[in-house]
């Protein structure tokens, strides 16, 4: 066996090199800097319309992403439009990392 250059370990009965490299840099190792703006002192979200309840339905992430799409269309002015809790739920469930859709949740 050659003689390396790095550092060993001896690990489990086996002599392990240590030469894992760095990742090459990429922009998406930036870290995040939000721009600063004024916030509001306070802000009311009593309108019934914006906070859902899933009860006992195990779709919190539909419900997560229509509180949100429901809040930014109501800022908008189409409160009107209101997002399907179970059609995102179900797109989730399908684009997941888990393989098929016979399970609950996402």
């Amino acid at each position: 066996m050659p003689k390396s250059d790095f550092p060993s370990v001896k690990m489990a009965g086996a002599n392990r090199v240590l030469n894992a490299r760095n990742d090459p840099p990429d922009i998406r190792d930036r870290y995040y800097e939000p721009a600063l703006i004024q916030l509001q002192s306070e802000v009311d979200y009593r309108d019934p319309a914006l906070v859902l309840d899933q009860g006992q339905e195990g779709a919190c992430t539909g419900f997560g992403l229509a509180a949100v799409i429901n809040l930014l269309n109501a800022k908008r002015g189409r409160g009107d439009f209101r997002a399907s809790m179970r059609m995102l739920y179900e797109v989730a469930r399908k684009h997941d990392e888990w393989p098929g859709e016979d399970y609950a949740g996402s």
